[in-house]
């Protein structure tokens, strides 16, 4: 059975591309608990979208842990400034990003002179285009497989966020959760997710694999959780993270949705200031985003057994906890020791496939203190044992298109070990 959904797009004004020419994007390593405290201060004092001379992609996280950071006209004259008397080592990584953005826009718009419905496997694609192609795989929808392509609510400015499942009859059956995009510019997340979805569409039947995968889980796809921010990315500001939601008494736009979710939300770990990057929001579950994803969890209690939620970058593989407890103390799941053996099993077979390093962890522990988000909720909330953050494979947020099938291919690998490794200790 297929059910059939209209897709409708917002019309919303598009805006000038903001341009980042000259801009180089820096490697930055502290090498002590002083610089690392040093290199904090400073992040905090760049940390408003305001500010568009020195855009940190990361939080610093830890000694000898090298972080990127986006720098463009005197921002460069202001870090080499703080490089100097910090003493922290730094370096530009990759020259003038505006010439490989303008790479991403001349093919882009290549495609769409040819074809109105130009979406490209092997590239990044507009908002546009992956709505049209989820409608293609709605349309290829394999014999056996009950599809169902569906709005499951709207964003703020109105567009749709669109659910794409798989599912089979029969009683009992198990179901797994899958979402990218919440943080709108990091594209490889979702670009791999697509990846995924296609192989299952195109796979069932003739591929082992995906016919084991979908004969015994029922699949739930949401690539684009945050539709406005994830055509604001394409439209005006590339690197733009937030919703796009007005926030009362301030200029600043957005909230971090991935900081949003009901459970320890108050918790350190997100920003109280509206121009962060890591705004929490007015309150927890204020964005529409977060409530339509909330809404879409909890329709699924009792079926689902895993989540993910893909981010970009870092070759991390992050489990609950991302909070604190209330003496500024990592939280620790009650599951933690099968969280990571299963997560341990997921970054092995990542690694194996192209030689890589990845970690995994707790997000607290591993990274820093990250309060309400989509992976702390679904596991604190009891709605699943098995909630994860693949932090996929840069470099950066603005890696080229030579990343999307290496990052398909050894997170199809890791997502295989996980599954059998969760069916171990489960006994599913």
């Amino acid at each position: 059975m297929k059910l059939l959904v209209l897709l409708g797009l917002a019309v919303v004004a598009s805006c000038e591309r903001q341009r980042f020419d000259g801009c180089d994007v820096w490697e930055v390593t502290p090498k002590t608990e002083k610089q690392l405290h040093q290199l904090h201060n400073f992040y905090e004092r760049h940390d408003d979208e305001r500010d568009t001379e020195v855009l940190f992609w990361e939080e610093p996280r830890a000694v000898d842990d090298a972080m990127e950071v986006l720098v463009c006209g005197k921002g460069a004259i202001d870090l080499r400034h703080f490089l100097g008397y910090s003493r922290i080592d730094g370096k530009i990584i990759r020259h003038n990003i505006q010439s490989r953005l303008d790479a991403i826009w001349a093919r882009s718009d290549a495609r769409h002179a040819l074809n109105s419905r130009a979406y490209d496997p092997t590239d990044f694609n507009t908002l546009e285009d992956i709505m049209a192609y989820l409608q293609e795989l709605y349309n290829k929808c394999p014999s056996g497989v009950n599809c169902v392509l569906e709005e499951i609510g709207q964003s703020y400015e109105g567009r749709p966020i669109m659910a794409f499942r798989m599912t089979q009859e029969g009683p009992n059956r198990k179901g797994i959760f899958v979402d990218s995009l919440i943080h709108c510019r990091e594209w490889l997340a979702g670009t791999t997710v697509l990846g995924i979805m296609t192989r299952f569409v195109e796979g069932y039947g003739s591929n082992p694999e995906v016919t084991s995968l979908l004969d015994n889980y029922n699949w739930h796809f949401v690539p684009v959780v945050n539709p406005d921010g994830y055509s604001y990315t394409w439209t005006s500001s590339r690197f733009w993270r937030k919703t796009r939601s007005p926030n009362a008494g301030s200029s600043c736009i957005g909230t971090d949705a991935n900081r949003n979710f009901p459970y320890m939300w108050v918790t350190p770990g997100a920003s109280t200031s509206p121009c962060s990057d890591t705004y929490r929001g007015a309150s927890s579950a204020s964005e529409v985003e977060v409530q339509v994803i909330l809404a879409a969890g909890e329709a699924l209690r009792g079926e689902l057994v895993l989540w993910l939620t893909f981010h970009t970058y870092g070759n991390y593989y992050l489990f609950p906890y991302g909070t604190v407890s209330s003496g500024s103390n990592c939280m620790t799941a009650p599951d933690a020791a099968d969280l990571l053996s299963v997560s341990t099993a997921a970054i092995s077979a990542i690694m194996d496939t192209y030689n890589t390093r990845w970690t995994t962890g707790s997000t607290c522990t591993l990274l820093y203190a990250a309060s309400g988000g989509t992976a702390d909720w679904a596991y604190g909330s009891g709605l699943v044992k098995y909630s994860y953050t693949p932090e996929l494979r840069g470099p950066g947020f603005d890696p080229s298109s030579a990343h999307i099938q290496p990052s398909l291919e050894e997170n199809w690998n890791g997502l295989l070990a996980l599954i059998g490794r969760m069916e171990e200790i489960e006994g599913f």
